[in-house]
């Protein structure tokens, strides 16, 4: 069992503007490393990339001519990006995305549609509609009647679990906004606060697989659940997004044959 952290090493000094490109180069090799597993066109990954901040510039409430400046694009272009974004993505954000923002903010506090409606302000407000309607058919939000009706979350802490895979895909989003933040405030921030990651490295025998899952279930949550009601009326409370990722060592590598040709079983390495 190893902790990296364990052994690290002075690290080499880099020029400041390197910095951003390293974390989001390292960033990028992520999403090279499924494309060569699903075995996706590389040819096509830069258009995705640029629908990607498109996307992103969209969801900050950017209008279609500021994006044009922003990116440097003809406004032919950024309707291109708008129509592609629409037939590929934005049902996806309508029928999970929206919602389980919806809900989160629910979560805090009991709002009017059109307090609610302000707060998602990068939202249209047919689509916030929409989405409110939904989760209230769905037993995930109440309505509370009053001169003005107010909506509250019915569960306030949520470990919902979906098979559907636009769900599913919704929920890699929300881990993968997690990991963002988690990078910038290590890397970027001014104030890196509460964000700090630990990856370990171990080995366990199959019949204890379960005993890492239970571990989540009988510790790690009961002990987050114990610490958000504590900061139910603390005015100082900080939101936090916390990860449990659990995964096969090389998992990918080893399932689509992709592994480094040296045997990780050599006894040398010789890169």
């Amino acid at each position: 069992m190893s902790d990296p952290e364990d052994e690290a090493t002075e690290p080499a000094v880099l020029p400041e503007q390197e910095k951003p490109l390293r974390v989001v180069y390292e960033s990028l090799r992520v999403a090279g490393r499924l494309a060569l597993a699903l075995n996706l066109p590389a040819r096509d990954l830069p258009r995705w990339l640029t629908l990607a901040v498109f996307h992103e510039l969209r969801g900050r409430g950017r209008r279609q001519r500021e994006i044009a400046v922003d990116l440097g694009y003809s406004m032919r272009k950024v309707a291109l990006l708008a129509r592609a974004l629409k037939e590929n993505f934005l049902d996806a954000n309508a029928q999970h995305t929206l919602p389980r923002r919806i809900e989160y903010v629910l979560w805090a506090e009991s709002m009017s549609e059109a307090r609610l409606t302000r707060a998602l302000s990068d939202e249209p407000p047919e689509a916030v509609a929409a989405a409110l309607q939904q989760l209230v058919e769905e037993g995930r939000v109440t309505v509370q009647p009053g001169r003005v009706a107010h909506y509250r979350a019915v569960r306030p802490r949520s470990r919902l679990a979906r098979d559907e895979w636009l769900a599913r895909v919704d929920g890699l989003a929300h881990l993968l906004g997690t990991v963002t933040d988690a990078v910038y405030g290590r890397f970027f921030a001014r104030e890196p606060g509460a964000s700090f990651a630990r990856t370990v490295s171990l080995r366990v025998r199959a019949e204890d697989l379960d005993a890492v899952r239970r571990l989540y279930e009988e510790t790690v949550w009961p002990a987050l659940c114990e610490l958000d009601e504590r900061a139910k009326d603390a005015d100082d409370a900080v939101d936090l997004n916390v990860l449990w990722l659990v995964a096969p060592r090389d998992l990918l590598n080893n399932e689509t044959g992709s592994a480094r040709s040296n045997s990780k079983d050599s006894e040398v390495d010789h890169e």
